[in-house]
């Protein structure tokens, strides 16, 4: 189990290292589509703010909409570092996670090599009723709380029966 614990650790350094070190470089399809998204959202939202709005017909400005869509080089800059590091994080963000999934849950927990390996049908079938509970069953605080809380059911069950009975025989 420690051995699968630790190259688990091992694992997960190794993609937070490359995460976090190597350049922000992404060949998924979906940088572009977000990349692009987030720009015509921007550009409708400039629009929007002249009063424009889908599909209805108007006079167009140009001189005012080129005034609210065009924006400082700084300004242009800005919006668009944060909308291309937005789109690169949200594709990152899904490689990272299924990354973690697939290298370091599944290859050395769940694995061949991973501690759950052992509890194989066969395995688990050859245990005794003894064993299986120390492996499996609920801890000490929680079988007391069941147990004392299915009393206060029955309790509970036992006062409602006694209820009932005295409404019916009163007319009530």
């Amino acid at each position: 189990m420690e051995e699968s614990a630790e190259r688990a650790r091992e694992e997960l350094q190794r993609i937070l290292k490359d995460e976090r070190t190597g350049p922000l470089i992404t060949n998924n399809h979906y940088f572009a589509d977000n990349l692009a998204k987030a720009r015509a959202e921007r550009f409708v939202a400039g629009l929007k703010k002249l009063g424009f709005e889908d599909g209805t017909n108007a006079n167009v400005n140009f001189k005012a909409m080129t005034a609210t869509v065009h924006l400082s080089n700084e300004a242009s800059a800005i919006h668009d570092i944060h909308n291309t590091l937005a789109a690169y994080y949200k594709v990152a963000l899904k490689r990272f996670i299924d990354n973690v999934v697939v290298q370091v849950v599944e290859r050395n927990l769940l694995g061949v090599k991973g501690p759950v390996s052992i509890f194989t049908p066969d395995y688990v079938g050859g245990l005794s009723a003894g064993d299986l509970a120390s492996i499996a069953a609920e801890d000490f605080a929680t079988s007391n709380t069941r147990t004392e809380l299915r009393f206060q059911i029955s309790r509970l069950e036992e006062a409602r029966k006694v209820c009932s009975g005295r409404s019916s025989s009163n007319g009530i």
